[in-house]
């Protein structure tokens, strides 16, 4: 995304209650997953990584799992991890380790990524190797007790350490951690109007909205638009269904985006989100799969 300087606020998600982050327009173009590798990221837009946990776009029903939603490097890229714990005495002997695997994908691409550790069940501990195909591409760490030192990094013994926040999505029943999650993609492309040129320009562009919903009651969504003379918005973040059937985010600031999801599109309003675009954006629009 490359465009004219305003203020962008990012919304964080995490249990730590940390401060927002503020981005300058000129980085918007590099909120594309930071953390993977460049030749990682070509793969994960042409494949997806095989994972017995896997779900499809139509949705599915994942029992014993622990769902979190995580936003993840100095750009806070949404991602949702799904992990599954089994106990075991093999490592101490008294039953405090438990064994993980599962994987996590970015909102914005959905494609999943590997995942494979252990559970220090005395601190809360999550201790993870990311791998893509077999190949090693990452490592967190991060604990529901102490979110002083939860990071990612592109290995376990590298020293440049991004910032990992997090949240746990409860299930409705938590003893059975049943979850249906379904995924999916919403676009819309239109012209925009160089205003700068003396003569009258439009070219195309693409705005997109990825979603991921969790159960009847929860989604979350990677938001991004391109409006007139190329000024910018997007919204990441985790919104909840109200009365009216309707999916709400709460934003910095009074911020409030509505999301009217369809069949086969979704409806999007704004309210006081100017926070989030730059002046010649809105994040209003209508959108289909």
């Amino acid at each position: 995304m490359k465009f004219l300087p305003f203020v962008l606020v990012l919304f964080i998600f995490g249990c730590s209650g940390e401060p927002d982050n503020v981005l300058e327009t000129d980085q918007i173009d590099s909120l594309d997953m930071p953390p993977p590798p460049p030749s990682l990221e070509d793969e994960l837009n042409n494949d997806s990584a095989e994972n017995s946990l896997s779900f499809t776009n139509n949705g599915e029903l994942l029992e014993g799992v622990s769902l979190f939603f995580c936003q993840i490097g100095i750009y806070q890229e949404p991602a949702l991890i799904v992990i599954e714990s089994e106990e075991t005495d093999e490592v101490n002997g008294d039953g405090d380790w438990a064994e993980v695997k599962g994987y996590y994908f970015y909102i914005k691409n959905q494609k999943n990524l590997d995942l494979n550790g252990g559970l220090d069940m005395i601190n809360g501990q999550y201790m993870l190797t990311e791998s893509y195909k077999g190949k090693k591409t990452g490592y967190m760490r991060f604990s529901t007790q102490d979110y002083d030192d939860n990071f990612w990094a592109v290995s376990e013994e590298s020293t440049d350490r991004q910032e990992f926040n997090f949240q746990e999505i409860k299930a409705k029943d938590y003893d059975v951690k049943s979850f249906m999650i379904k995924k999916q993609l919403y676009s819309d492309k239109h012209q925009v109007q160089d205003m700068s040129l003396e003569e009258e320009v439009f070219e195309e562009v693409e705005d997109n909205l990825a979603m991921v919903f969790i159960d009847d009651d929860k989604m979350l969504f990677d938001y991004s638009v391109v409006r007139t003379n190329f000024h910018m918005g997007s919204a990441q973040g985790l919104a909840t269904k109200n009365t009216a059937g309707d999916y709400v985010w709460n934003g910095e600031e009074g911020c409030v985006l509505t999301f009217e999801v369809q069949e086969n599109s979704v409806d999007v309003t704004e309210k006081d989100c100017e926070l989030y675009h730059g002046f010649r954006a809105t994040l209003n629009g209508s959108y289909s799969k």
